[in-house]
C-alpha cells in the first residue's frame, strides 16, 4: 500500500521547539510552534531552506505525551537560540520515506504510515539511527486530496543492532 523510497538529506542547521503532547494536542502544537518558528525567522531576517519537519522523540498517542520537536531548516548563520527556540545542527543522513497526499491526513493515517516504513527498515536489514519524522509542505492547508503533501521518513543505517 505504501511506496517507500530512499534519500540522503545533508547536514543542516534547524530552529527547534519542544513539546510534549497527546495526539489530540499535536496539531495544534505544530500549528503553533509553526507560527513561532516562522516569526523568529523573520524576525532575524532569515528564510527557510526546507519545509518544516516534526521529529518524534518518544510515542505520541491519544494516552501518552511523547515528546515532539517542530523543526525549521535554514541556511542563515545569524539565527540563534531564543525563549523556546533552540538551535541545531542536524546530522546528515539516509532516510526511508514514504510520500503522502491530502487524504493520509489524520493521526490513525499517520501513525500507518509511521509502521510501514519501520516494517520496510526491517525487511531490508536496516535500523533506524533517529526518531522518526513527518515532513510537510507549504501545500498542506490548501492541497486537494491528490496532492503530495508530507512524507513520514525515519534516518536509518544499514545492518542490525548487534545484541548486547
Amino acid at each position: 500500500m505504501y511506496e517507500i523510497s530512499e534519500r540522503d538529506v545533508p547536514e543542516r542547521k534547524v530552529l527547534f521547539i519542544q513539546g510534549h503532547v497527546t495526539a489530540a494536542d499535536l496539531p495544534g502544537f505544530l500549528a503553533d510552534s509553526g507560527e513561532l518558528l516562522f516569526a523568529a525567522l523573520r524576525k532575524r531576517g532569515a528564510s527557510l531552506s526546507g519545509p518544516l519537519f516534526a521529529v518524534y522523540h518518544g510515542l505520541v498517542s491519544e494516552d501518552s505525551d511523547g515528546p515532539v520537536e517542530i523543526c525549521a531548516p535554514t541556511r542563515s548563520a545569524d539565527v540563534e537560540p531564543a525563549g523556546r527556540i533552540g538551535v541545531r545542527i542536524e546530522p546528515a543522513h539516509r532516510e526511508a520515506y514514504t510520500a503522502l497526499t491530502k487524504r493520509d491526513e489524520g493521526y490513525a493515517a499517520m501513525a500507518a504510515a509511521h509502521d510501514a516504513v519501520g516494517v520496510w527498515l526491517a525487511e531490508h536489514g536496516y535500523t533506524a539511527s533517529a526518531s522518526n519524522r513527518e515532513v510537510y509542505y507549504p501545500n498542506w492547508a490548501t492541497a486537494e486530496p491528490g496532492e503530495h503533501v508530507a512524507d513520514v521518513a525515519i534516518p536509518f543505517r544499514t545492518g542490525s543492532m548487534p545484541d548486547l
